[in-house]
């Protein structure tokens, strides 16, 4: 029987969660399940296809709910749990869909903190570089908790030079300053940093409401 899409990229999201982005290929998915290479080109002509394909999937499983009563600031952390939410249940995956230029999660999201801003009271020029802002923070949260560039776990291309592998001075600081990272609360550190930036640049009072 030949596999259909929707089969063909459960499997593929399934193996990349299992050993990595990097053990994904046309053969190796034709294997999973059990068909002839062939056979899957009528769904995903291409290795770059199926990952689109997987990134599509996955990302259109980020829910966005619907708060029209709540504050900016409340809608605003809604769209950081949706991303949370994307890294535990797909950790892999989640990074390739985030890497995805034009996927369902950049346009929805785009437009869910788009209309967070505008309840906010900005507006155009305003608001749309702090949206790029916000969901960089998201995105780039999403590609730390991948491997090294080009290890399995990660799917971004090897030969770029990242931040996390470059030589730092080291830092010296007072005794018992440094404590053991805690990935949870440095998201949430940084979220809420942000936040406070961004309700210092409103044009006015919005009727602030803490989450």
């Amino acid at each position: 029987m030949r596999p259909t899409r929707k089969h063909i990229i459960a499997v593929a999201i399934a193996l990349i969660e299992r050993d990595g982005v990097g053990a994904l290929s046309l053969s190796r998915l034709a294997t999973e399940l059990g068909c002839d290479v062939v056979s899957l080109y009528d769904h995903v002509p291409s290795k770059s296809a199926l990952l689109e394909a997987v990134a599509e999937a996955v990302a259109s499983g980020m829910e966005l709910p619907s708060m029209p009563e709540a504050s900016w600031e409340i809608r605003l952390r809604a769209v950081a749990g949706a991303f949370c939410g994307l890294a535990r249940t797909h950790p892999r995956c989640a990074v390739l869909a985030a890497a995805t230029p034009g996927s369902a999660r950049a346009k929805r999201s785009d437009e869910y903190v788009l209309a967070a801003l505008h309840q906010a009271g900005l507006r155009g020029p305003d608001a749309v570089p702090i949206m790029r802002a916000f969901l960089a923070y998201l995105t780039g949260w999403l590609v730390c908790q991948a491997g090294p560039p080009g290890s399995p776990a990660d799917p971004r291309p090897t030969g770029r030079p990242s931040l996390r592998h470059r030589e730092f001075p080291p830092v010296t600081c007072p005794a018992g300053e440094l404590h053991p990272t805690d990935p949870d609360a440095d998201f949430e550190f940084g979220l809420d940093l942000l936040v406070d930036a961004i309700a210092a640049r409103c044009p006015a009072p919005t009727g602030r409401m803490l989450p």
